[in-house]
């Protein structure tokens, strides 16, 4: 009895654990899987976080961008604090130089005027006395650039739209001295007013502040549509390299042979690219006379007295006198369609 009931016990303490390892192995397939779908879960949104990231309109592209603009920026504020700074102590006034070291040769007029779409800068002077020679020269905001004219007008050319420059004449005398004029700061206004939004996609641009931005326009490529009556081809925001619209011709959209008289009057119908107004008369529900009555045999014909469209309920009517009393007359009614 002792040993059944040992067997009796080891048999459920087995039954009771392989129920455990069974739970634990559903335990664990449940897991893999909440494991495997949080992997692509989380795959899905690296993805769309990289594409937002790194994209073409990206944050990384963006933050290029703005780092570009603010180092063009600061770069031209540093340019223009030094050219004010050297601008302020530079500056002679119109004349020459002091007391005996005079030159003999004096400026009396002096201007600088800017062209920004030749990208230039061009100086005019008037002087009084003999010069043996003149410089001119400009600042690009780190140097001064100079070169020697006789003459008493020069034009720096190849200069930066957007950028600011000093320029400065000397004239010298026979004797080597010289006097010395600064111009105010001249600035090449940038006209351009191009956004990246006006620009094709990929390609890139100068824009005002002087800094090179790629244009965003979405790039459609050609693009054709054949069209029939009523239809339409919607043309997305951007660019298109060309392409046909092609609209079908209303012959093509309104083939037919019927002819006026076939069409009710009053009625209007296109008819092989043609509008027709219908000359049919309309007889339907009229009472109409017979003008020709006819036998054969057994039978009396009403004839229809004339063309047009007869409904059901329409009648023609003829003369007593043409029916025979003592025969059974039949009488045929016809009824004309609509064409």
């Amino acid at each position: 009895m002792k040993n059944k009931e040992i067997q009796e016990k080891a048999s459920f303490n087995l039954q009771l654990q392989n129920n455990k390892k069974a739970q634990k192995l559903n335990e664990q397939g449940i897991t893999l899987i909440a494991l495997v779908v949080t992997i692509i879960l989380l795959l899905i949104l690296a993805g769309v976080t990289i594409s937002q990231i790194a994209g073409s309109n990206g944050l990384f592209q963006r933050a290029r961008q703005a780092v570009e603009k603010y180092k063009n920026a600061a770069e031209e504020e540093q340019i223009q604090i030094g050219m004010l700074e050297q601008y302020v102590t530079d500056f002679s006034v119109v004349g020459g130089n002091e007391g005996e070291n005079k030159a003999s040769v004096t400026i009396k007029e002096f201007t600088v005027s800017g062209d920004a779409k030749s990208k230039t800068i061009t100086v005019k002077l008037t002087v009084e006395g003999d010069a043996s020679k003149i410089e001119y020269s400009i600042n690009n905001g780190k140097e001064w650039i100079t070169d020697e004219e006789k003459g008493n007008e020069y034009t720096f050319e190849g200069l930066n739209l957007g950028k600011s420059y000093i320029v400065r004449v000397k004239v010298y005398d026979e004797e080597g001295k010289y006097v010395e004029a600064i111009s105010d700061i001249v600035t090449l206004s940038n006209e351009m007013t191009a956004t990246e939004a006006d620009v094709l996609e990929t390609k890139t641009f100068l824009a005002k502040d002087g800094s090179v931005l790629t244009g965003q326009m979405k790039n459609n490529k050609g693009m054709d549509a054949t069209l029939s009556a009523g239809e339409e081809k919607i043309i997305p925001a951007g660019y298109t390299s060309g392409g046909t619209i092609t609209v079908k011709t209303l012959r093509e959209q309104t083939p037919g042979d019927a002819t006026a008289e076939q069409i009710l009057n009053t009625k209007k119908a296109w008819v092989d690219g043609d509008l027709v107004t219908g000359s049919m008369p309309d007889k339907s529900g009229q009472v109409v006379e017979a003008k020709t009555i006819t036998k054969d045999g057994d039978y009396t014909f009403l004839n229809i007295p004339e063309n047009g469209y007869y409904t059901t309920n329409s009648k023609i009517k003829g003369l007593n006198s043409f029916i025979s009393e003592k025969k059974q007359i039949k009488i045929k009614k016809y009824s004309r369609d609509k064409s």
